[in-house]
């Protein structure tokens, strides 16, 4: 068995596309994962699945969504240890003087191609006081303003990069780390 994070994109904002928590346990557990726990209301999900590709997964995931509710939702799965990594890469973590609670990452499908990505990287100077690394499917914010406040919002990035993603704060990461891991290793 391996443990899973699965981030669902844009579900219960502002009334749309509502998914119930319990209903989306059930769901997963009807795929055949176990261990499916839930955080907060903004689709983030845990499970454990035996030999199961990450893509495959949450095409699955997509298509029972589509089929129980009617309506589509992006959703990306990751690897315990990839999120631990994504969590353990981000830059701004080392730096001094960082605010943790201005700490977002975009978690992306897929690596953006070169020319998006060198677009996008020739517009940081304009992004400025916000920061913004990207590292393969990562995309780590600094939100010096605050997240309602950024320009480098999870649909300016998808938007540039030409990629799907969905964005999570830092205490939203550690505390799916802390609920994927199991009880010995807390």
């Amino acid at each position: 068995m391996k443990t899973y994070i699965a981030l669902l994109r844009g579900i219960n904002v502002s009334g749309h596309k509502k998914v119930p928590m319990s209903e989306l346990r059930e769901l997963l557990e009807e795929l055949k994962l176990n261990r499916v726990k839930t955080y907060i209301q903004s689709g983030n999900v845990v499970f454990d699945a035996a030999g199961k590709d990450s893509s495959l997964l949450a095409e699955s995931i997509e298509k029972k969504i589509a089929q129980q509710f009617g309506f589509e939702v992006a959703v990306l799965v990751i690897g315990l240890a990839d999120f631990k990594k994504a969590l353990e890469q981000n830059p701004f973590l080392q730096e001094p003087g960082m605010n943790p609670d201005l700490l977002y990452t975009t978690f992306l499908a897929t690596a953006p191609a070169a020319g998006p990505l060198a677009k996008l990287q020739e517009m940081e100077p304009t992004l400025a006081p916000e920061r913004l690394v990207i590292k393969d499917t990562i995309a780590y914010v600094y939100c010096s303003n605050g997240y309602g406040n950024t320009k480098i919002h999870n649909n300016f990035l998808e938007k540039s990069l030409k990629v799907t993603g969905t964005t999570r704060n830092l205490k939203t990461i550690r505390a799916l780390i802390s609920l994927a891991e199991p009880e010995e290793h807390r």
